[in-house]
């Protein structure tokens, strides 16, 4: 990836122009100026945050130190917190460690410490954080490994022939280059590490971690039947039953006997219903015996249903 880095030395900024020239930008936002280490934030990073944010554009901050002691690193982090409050990064908050009025005379010790101070500070408020030098400071005043295991690096050095004996995940190789939309010459690196999947994913620099929703617990699978429907019933069996019919008899007579007396007729059919009843005796009993039938029992409505 080309990455642009800028400061107030390039106040003014064509933002679309110089969008389609790069693939992300670093931002100064903020310095201790190294005489009486005041903290002070870069007059144009909100320009150019909005400007390079209305494009597109991934943005990451560097933040120049002067701190030469533990508890100016902290100052600055916390300084460094407030500037980049409500805002989203979608490269590193990157330390600038380089200042030789400051930091110079400093043993390797105490300037890796006050590096690991600033970038844990950071860290902890969950912004992905790393450190920023030059060849010859990275090779003599920190313990590399160490940070190194802890931080990103990202490196300078402008020589043809550049150092690769540490490893780091971007490389500023010029302070002369040239992009579209900006007049002068300004930083030029080279990214070789993907900040904006790592970034974005994990919630990182003021983005909300992406997260896969759990599948909703399935419903279990309702059975589909069919309506029960009324049984049918069967009336061939109904009648080869005798009890059907000894019921039956009676049951027409008593409502014969109730209709005529509705329209004043009085009819005696007592002797009627027992003959009949003998009738149905007798044709029973000699179907039985010819095993035209069996005399079968009724479950009641249901014995149609099948079984």
């Amino acid at each position: 990836m080309k990455i642009l880095d800028i400061s107030k030395w390039q106040p003014v900024v064509d933002y679309a122009k110089t969008a389609k020239d790069v693939d992300g930008v670093i931002l100064r936002i903020g310095i201790t100026y190294w005489g009486a280490q005041n903290m002070g934030i870069d007059p144009y990073f909100e320009q150019h945050y909005k400007g390079f944010k209305s494009q597109g554009v991934p943005v990451g901050v560097y933040y120049y130190s002067a701190a030469d002691t533990l508890e100016v690193a902290r100052k600055e982090a916390e300084f460094c917190m407030t500037l980049l409050k409500g805002k989203q990064f979608e490269l590193p908050i990157f330390y600038d460690v380089e200042n030789n009025e400051r930091q110079g005379s400093l043993s390797k010790e105490l300037l890796t410490q006050i590096t690991d101070t600033f970038c844990n500070i950071l860290q902890e408020n969950n912004y992905y954080v790393g450190y920023y030098s030059y060849t010859a400071w990275i090779l003599s005043k920190f313990d590399t490994a160490f940070l190194s295991e802890r931080h990103t690096l990202w490196k300078a050095d402008y020589r043809e022939d550049f150092d690769t004996s540490i490893p780091c995940d971007m490389h500023q190789y010029t302070s002369s280059g040239n992009v579209i939309g900006i007049d002068g010459n300004v930083d030029l690196n080279n990214c070789f590490k993907d900040y904006i999947t790592i970034i974005k994913e994990n919630g990182f620099n003021g983005f909300e971690k992406d997260t896969v929703p759990e599948p909703l617990p399935s419903q279990p699978e309702i059975e589909q039947t069919q309506p029960e429907t009324a049984p049918n019933i069967d009336w061939k069996t109904r009648f080869a039953n005798k009890t059907f019919w000894v019921s039956f008899i009676p049951a027409v007579l008593i409502l014969v006997q109730v209709i005529a007396g509705a329209f004043g007729f009085t009819l005696d059919l007592g002797d009627l219903g027992n003959s009949l009843l003998a009738v149905v005796n007798a044709v029973f009993s000699f179907l039985v015996v010819l095993g035209v039938v069996v005399d079968p029992t009724t479950n009641g409505i249901t014995d149609g249903g099948g079984v």
